[in-house]
């Protein structure tokens, strides 16, 4: 292809670094008991509530052994400041006022008192960062050595990313230069799919579609013309690519399709064996793998061939162009 473009990398710093490294350490964090008999912001506490309104005990706002990380914003408001500052076998008592609509809609305060005890108090301890950190996260001996994997792969990742973007500037440019007829039946076939697509996620969510169109006060028929604006685009991408993968015979091996069948089933099935063996020989499945490489074979191309400087891709650690950091130290 004719398209060059600059590829817009981020540099990584040792900010960048330290953050993943702070990561690491938050990630295997544990919470240890102490012997604090104050409760602070940050601690998991073990808390038996009981919420009142009008004298009248409330199971709504009552729990026992509640597992409580103080601070977090996971009880109702006004709950974990009060829990806050408390004493461990110290029982205390406060009022909340919680907003609820009243019958005529308007917002009033509901007033909740409160009997609170704390039992017990967890603090979070995270490990050092030291070689034994290195070692258990990083596979390697020293801290040092745990950086400069870091580095190298947060480097590969970022390389990653500005060669998808670059990839899809390609394709813009692309789509923007092609002149790609686009026949109706194809459009309308888009449309349908996006409109399947909605349909499926709001079942997901467990809400039903004439509810969604009451609530966005719109008709199929509106909806169906909202996709029909943006099908030609999203149509005329998926031709432009075809078209550059059949030129370049960037097709899938039989391997490839049912390696990501068997990932899209694994997806969404788990490890129900029957299903799996199903839905990997299902030849619509493999048609819609197949279609997916095919698009990400044919991005992938463009990221290297529109590259204004491919040199710079390369790594000097490993002498290779852009790839996933899989096997590299996470943060």
């Amino acid at each position: 292809t004719a398209i060059k473009l600059d590829r817009e990398q981020r540099e990584i710093t040792d900010e960048d670094v330290d953050q993943a490294l702070e990561h690491m350490r938050e990630a295997r964090a544990e919470y240890v008991p102490s012997e604090r008999s104050v409760v602070e912001a940050g601690d998991l506490v073990t808390a038996d509530i009981e919420g009142y309104v009008d004298g009248e005990l409330k199971e709504s706002f009552s729990a026992h052994d509640l597992q409580v990380l103080v601070g977090s914003g996971q009880l109702i408001p006004g709950l974990d400041e009060n829990i806050a500052g408390m004493n461990v076998n110290e029982p205390r008592e406060f009022v909340v006022n919680l907003p609820e609509t009243s019958e005529d809609g308007e917002t009033v305060d509901r007033e909740v008192t409160f009997k609170a005890s704390v039992k017990d108090v967890k603090i979070k301890q995270v490990p050092d960062l030291d070689d034994d950190l290195a070692k258990d996260v990083g596979g390697v001996d020293t801290l040092q050595a745990l950086r400069d994997k870091l580095m190298h792969s947060l480097r590969h990742r970022a390389l990653d990313d500005a060669i998808s973007d670059l990839s899809k500037r390609a394709v813009a440019s692309l789509v923007t230069t092609s002149e790609v007829e686009i026949p109706k039946l194809l459009i309308e076939r888009q449309v349908a799919e996006e409109l399947r697509n909605l349909q499926g996620k709001l079942r997901d969510q467990g809400l039903e579609w004439e509810q969604y169109l009451s609530a966005r006060g719109k008709s199929e028929d509106e909806i169906r013309e909202q996709f029909r604006e943006t099908a030609p685009g999203t149509v005329k991408t998926e031709l432009v690519l075809e078209a550059l993968a059949e030129k370049e015979g960037l097709t899938p091996t039989a391997d490839e399709v049912s390696m990501a069948v068997f990932q899209m089933a694994y997806d969404a099935f788990g490890d129900d064996k029957d299903k799996l063996n199903k839905v990997v020989l299902d030849p619509g499945m493999r048609a819609v793998a197949t279609e997916v490489l095919v698009n990400t074979k044919a991005l992938q191309f463009l990221g290297r061939a529109c590259d204004a400087d491919p040199e710079s891709a390369k790594c000097d650690q490993c002498a290779s162009e852009a790839h996933d950091s899989e096997g590299e130290a996470q943060e």
